[in-house]
């Protein structure tokens, strides 16, 4: 049974009902964690590490931490957020990563920004909004110094395991290490004054519910490319590109909170009603229609059993 929504269903919904169905409301088995997913997953273990550190040494007065040398916390989110399978590729890709995300400039623009605030790293967060459960993912909390109110941060990591360059989406209010701005930005106070990006913009409202911050950003670490004739991105001796972090920032309006809980909560009722009334369907879905995809729903766990076990 579907116990939250979150800002991927919610998203999958408004794409495709019957995919939504289909993952959500049957025993389909989910996807297995990637390569690329995995090293994204293993640089928020290793920059959440670092921040912890780096908060409880005191500071811009302390040590300065290696996320190296405090392995085992390091360890310890990386066991948490990366699935086995992919665990000693993303392990050593983590922090590569990192101390590219280090060398553009974009760590000591965090750590000004965050001197005289004690930063919360994040992780699942779940809230109740108007009779809807939602959870969501954001990295990062804190009082930003430069904007003097309350930012919630999610880090992407976007083709640090590809062959081709990835560029930051459109909207930036600033770009390391050139430091430029993006033509789509009409920066007012810190932040882009125009339009979220759509890719960014449903995850960022749902933060925005979720913590109830003044400003969502989402912090976009792209890479350039790497040697196509060179190893394989699993290997070790695969060179990650260069790297450029993006950093969106908005403000939500009460209008665009509005449309998210309305569309939460239809979305809601429909996966209640479902549950009392099967027969009657899953909104535009037919009951009948519902029990063939449950039916390709169960072929597909099977399939997945027998692969697990080889047969």
């Amino acid at each position: 049974m579907l116990e939250y929504l979150s800002p991927s269903s919610i998203n999958l919904r408004m794409e495709n009902e019957e995919a939504f169905f289909i993952r959500y409301m049957t025993d389909v088995p989910g996807v297995p964690q990637t390569p690329a997913m995995a090293v994204g997953s293993a640089f928020d273990a290793c920059i959440k590490a670092y921040l912890i550190q780096w908060c409880s040494s005191g500071g811009p007065e302390g040590p300065g931490p290696d996320p190296v040398k405090h392995h085992d916390l390091y360890e310890e989110f990386l066991q948490d957020c990366v699935e086995e399978h992919c665990i000693n590729d993303a392990r050593w890709q983590g922090i590569v990563v990192f101390n590219k995300f280090k060398e553009t400039g974009a760590l000591k623009y965090l750590l000004n920004d965050l001197q005289d605030s004690q930063c919360e790293v994040l992780g699942k967060i779940q809230r109740v909004i108007e009779g809807v459960p939602l959870l969501g993912k954001p990295d990062l909390s804190y009082i930003s110094k430069a904007q003097g109110c309350k930012v919630t941060d999610d880090w992407k990591c976007n083709g640090a395991l590809s062959k081709r360059a990835v560029s930051p989406l459109p909207g930036y209010v600033d770009l390391f290490p050139s430091r430029d701005m993006h033509k789509k930005c009409d920066l007012v106070n810190g932040v882009n004054v125009l339009d979220m990006h759509k890719d960014y913009r449903l995850q960022m409202i749902c933060y925005k519910l979720l913590t109830d911050c003044d400003i969502v950003g989402i912090t976009q670490l792209v890479f350039g490319s790497s040697d196509p004739s060179g190893p394989d991105p699993s290997s070790p001796g695969f060179v990650i590109g260069d790297c450029r972090v993006a950093l969106h920032r908005h403000r939500v309006s009460e209008e665009a909170q509005r449309a998210v809980i309305d569309e939460m909560k239809e979305l809601w009722q429909m996966v209640i009603d479902y549950y009392d009334h099967p027969e009657r369907g899953f909104g535009q879905i037919s009951g009948s229609r519902c029990n063939q995809l449950c039916e390709q729903a169960a072929v597909m766990v099977d399939d997945s059993k027998r692969m697990l076990f080889g047969r």
